[in-house]
């Protein structure tokens, strides 16, 4: 599938199909591709939890506000972020180590994102889009869909997954083969309506 059309057909879908399976090696590849996305100021920030365990699962159903997709999907790949990075070695979260503007750009970096919450927060909320969004295209390439799961406990299901100290829940992703209709917006706004040049 090229860009176009995987741009063209992801779309959000809600429900799953309970027997779909993907091999260990579909899942390292959608993985391995997911780790290619982009992320605000170039600080990989996020950590991926991928949840198959049935147990597990059953446990997040409750704080996923007993979503069927919770375990009909074929993966539950959940979107952390660590809030201390700035505090400890943002290094092995930085993508472009060799950047010869890195070191000076710690102590800057460091004022503005930790001691602004808003900031941090607005940062956290950019990656997270980004890789949500790599994350559906990446499955319409696979011939799967994906869908961010809409309304959880964030608490909840960092207590299923032993969410360590200083993370948070960014985001929730189902991954599967999809049943019934894609939810789509009726029809879109003609460009006249929907893009602004320069001023409103």
């Amino acid at each position: 599938m090229n860009l176009e059309s995987a741009i063209q057909n992801c779309r959000i879908v809600k429900s799953f199909d309970p027997t779909h399976k993907m091999t260990e090696k579909q899942i390292k590849e959608m993985l391995s591709l997911l780790f290619h996305a982009p992320s605000s100021v170039n600080v990989r920030k996020w950590q991926f939890v991928v949840v198959q365990d049935e147990e597990v699962r059953t446990k997040l159903r409750d704080a996923i506000w007993n979503q069927e997709l919770a375990s009909d999907a074929t993966l539950l790949i959940i979107l952390c972020v660590d809030l201390r990075v700035w505090g400890t070695e943002p290094l092995p979260y930085w993508h472009a180590t060799n950047y010869p503007g890195l070191e000076p750009s710690f102590p800057v970096l460091h004022q503005y994102d930790l001691k602004i919450d808003a900031v941090q927060r607005d940062e956290i909320m950019r990656s997270c889009g980004m890789v949500t969004q790599t994350l559906m295209l990446i499955a319409q390439s696979m011939e799967l869909d994906a869908c961010p799961v809409a309304g959880f406990d964030p608490e909840g299901v960092g207590e299923t997954i032993n969410l360590p100290d200083e993370h948070a829940v960014c985001a929730i992703m189902a991954v599967g083969r999809a049943t019934g209709h894609a939810v789509r917006e009726s029809e879109a706004l003609p460009a006249d309506e929907s893009v602004v040049r320069n001023t409103y």
